[in-house]
């Protein structure tokens, strides 16, 4: 348990002593005797508590805590109810005092506070030891600042929190204070080799880079130690070794300060004995190196701006960036500094954005950059959990903002490259809210008078055959200068115009066209090929579009089952009654129907009870790179067992690797779509390509 000055079984406040211990699982003891606390969520409002000791929080923020957007329907009841429960538990333990647990658990006005010091609380007693630590290095007290630090890691039993880590923002907490504890390993190896004892610091910074073998400021001082034992080759083997992993893990070189140890070594540059005013830790060149460039490449045209608190992650990311021909690349150490560079410079293409920063958070960076329109696109990178990271992406696009990509850390050279391909330069307004004025109306009869808003079909697999098993079909409509209109400007603009059940009714025109053209093929063996297009838009509360679709298909001589109406979730959770009815009545006249976005959505299992679905679509956020994310991965999963369970197949949006087809494969999952499947064609072009192009089970040969 944590030190105090304070007696056994007392505090400075004259009551029983509770300690509260963080760093590894959660344990609390009152006057030495454990005490047991009940539910998770119980342990998780007394964890946030602690880690606040001695300062008041709000009930407000104690519900947004422990239960972030799953909220119960009376959170403030449910939460003075876990906290009388922890009152019993505090006062049981104290021998039945029922004054014990008001005594520590005190109610102060917005809230909560726990009344005990911060010394009782470990994860804060390491907070002030390490602070201590670097501020007696900083004065050259190399030497008690090892004491200092030696003490604070002592307290460490396992990972933070280890074993309440999944209550709601406890995860945030409990990455910071694993960070804390990595930077504290590297500043004791620090002092020690300043205090002259390199040999200690060696065998600790052995087993760190072992274990945490992307950490170069650990390599740096492994290095020295071992110039400084008279182990100049091995240093040199050390710096090869962790360009070898940075290069294979990551795609960079190491930094600059990095390799200005490796040469000082080799000019025998650095002292052999470590000086208590001369810090021997990573000493960078005057001018340091340019990271050099490739040459201009698909990339070169974009411009980036990285918003991450971690210098080290900061600095790699904007490394992978320039490595993958990035043409202008710029960061910011947290949301506040990345505020003013947006406001002071031109719209980047994409921002990169941590969500647990200092200051300005991640959520709160992500909704004023889209009040201003300052971003066209951002990826959210973080080591949070999934259901915090889904959240972000919601609250973006619920602004407006278009979430490109949610990666987890650390990022890679090729994920970067693969969101980086997903991006668009958008035409028109930048933000992602229907724009009633973004296409103007007379340009908008123009293009679909004339037809320059055609049709383009994009294909999907079984992945049980490996055929070509059916196609979305979407609309396609290149401006005046000849770039692309994103559907998410010309669909609603035609719903606003009245066009939209017209423009659907081109659709099947088309669609019924390609069908005819797989009838006599293998692709229309041994199941009926298919055609799927998204609805969403059209009005649902109209009691006649069952029979208005109906009539579309029939007078085209094709059978309903031959269509599947695709409704994306939103669509779906706000669908009324009527709605409901139409969308029964088109499921008994045959048709197939589908819901978008599958697996993303925090409400998206109850449309299984409520609206008689045909096939799920995985969101392609989950799937494209799932392989490179174990928290999606588990998603996928998790979200294919539940339609297996129910009987109902599922298509997956995004596969665009062959890992991620593979997997998908793996994990049972019926057809899948994406950039190594297809990318989106004419219908002509598509039959041929799947006719003669294209080999079962060889995806990808063919492009």
């Amino acid at each position: 348990m944590p030190a105090s000055s304070a007696p056994p079984g007392e505090s400075s406040r004259n009551g029983p002593r509770l300690e509260a211990c963080l760093l590894g699982p959660f344990e609390v003891a009152l006057a030495g005797q454990p005490v047991h606390i009940g539910s998770p969520k119980q342990r998780a409002v007394l964890a946030l508590l602690a880690l606040q000791a001695g300062k008041v929080v709000t009930s407000e923020a104690l519900c947004d805590l422990v239960w972030d957007a799953d909220q119960p329907a009376s959170p403030s009841r449910t939460l003075q109810s876990l906290i009388s429960r922890l009152r019993r538990a505090l006062s049981s333990a104290a021998g039945g005092s029922v004054d014990a647990g008001d005594e520590i658990l005190r109610t102060r006005d917005p809230g909560w506070v726990l009344d005990v010091e911060p010394g009782a609380v470990d994860a804060l007693r390491f907070q002030e030891l390490t602070a201590r630590a670097r501020l007696r290095s900083g004065r050259g007290e190399a030497a008690t600042a090892v004491e200092d630090l030696r003490d604070a890691i002592r307290l460490w039993r396992g990972a933070a929190l280890v074993d309440v880590v999944d209550a709601g923002y406890l995860a945030a907490h409990a990455i910071r204070l694993n960070q804390a504890r990595l930077d504290a390993v590297e500043d004791l190896a620090e002092a020690e080799l300043a205090s002259g004892c390199p040999a200690e610091a060696l065998a600790r910074l052995e087993e760190h880079v072992d274990v945490n073998p992307l950490r170069e400021r650990g390599w740096g001082l492994l290095m020295v130690a071992l110039y400084r034992l008279g182990r100049q080759a091995a240093a040199l083997r050390a710096f090869q070794q962790v360009r070898a992993v940075l290069g294979e893990e990551l795609g960079i070189e190491p930094s600059p300060e990095l390799a200005e140890i490796e040469q000082r070594i080799l000019r025998h540059d650095l002292p052999l004995a470590g000086s208590p005013r001369t810090p021997p830790g990573p000493t960078p060149p005057s001018a340091p190196p340019e990271t050099p460039r490739p040459p201009p490449g698909e990339f070169a045209d974009y411009s980036v701006v990285v918003v991450e608190d971690h210098d080290f992650q900061r600095r790699t990311v904007v490394q992978l960036l320039r490595h993958l021909g990035v043409g202008t690349v710029s960061d910011a150490a947290d949301g506040e500094e990345a505020w003013h560079v947006l406001q002071a410079g031109p719209t980047p293409d994409i921002i990169i954005c941590d969500i647990d920063m200092p200051g300005m958070d991640g959520v709160e960076f992500v909704a004023r950059i889209a009040e201003r329109d300052l971003a066209c696109s951002v990826v959210i990178a973080s080591g949070l959990e999934t259901n915090v990271v889904r959240a972000v992406e919601a609250i973006g696009e619920s602004h407006g903002v278009h979430v490109l990509a949610a990666l987890e850390k650390p990022l890679t050279a090729r994920r970067l490259g693969e969101v980086l391909r997903q991006y668009t330069r958008p035409q028109g307004p930048r933000t992602g809210r229907p724009e009633t004025e973004a296409v103007p109306s007379e340009v908008l009869h123009d293009a679909f008078r004339s037809g320059k808003l055609s049709t383009q079909f994009e294909p999907r697999v079984d992945l049980t055959t490996g055929a070509v098993s059916s196609a979305e079909v979407g609309g396609r409509w290149h401006g005046s200068d000849d770039d692309p209109v994103p559907a998410s400007l010309f669909m609603p603009a035609l719903a606003r115009e009245g066009l939209l059940l017209a423009f659907v009714e081109r659709l099947v025109d088309a669609s019924a066209a390609l069908v005819d053209e797989t009838a006599p093929t293998r692709l229309d063996a041994p199941v009926p090929f298919r055609v799927a297009i998204d609805v969403s838009l059209l009005p649902l509360s109209d009691g006649t579009l069952a029979d208005r679709l109906a009539e579309m298909v029939h007078s085209r001589g094709q059978h309903p089952r031959r269509f599947v109406w695709e409704l994306d979730d939103v669509a779906l959770a706000r669908a009324s009654g009527v709605a409901l009815e139409v969308l029964t009545r088109l499921r008994v006249k045959g048709f197939g129907l589908s819901m978008s976005h599958w697996g993303s959505g925090p409400s998206w299992t109850n449309q299984l009870e409520r609206v008689p679905l045909s096939e799920l679509k995985l969101d392609r956020r989950l799937v494209a790179g799932v392989t490179l994310d174990g928290k999606r991965l588990a998603a996928v999963e998790s979200a294919l067992g539940t339609a297996r369970d129910l009987g109902i197949p599922v298509v997956a949006d995004g596969c665009d690797s062959q890992a991620d087809f593979d997997t998908l494969l793996a994990l049972g999952c019926s057809e899948a779509q994406g950039r190594f499947v297809g990318e989106p064609m004419e219908a002509g072009e598509m039959v041929a390509w799947a006719l003669t192009g294209y080999q079962p089970h060889e995806l990808g040969s063919a492009r």
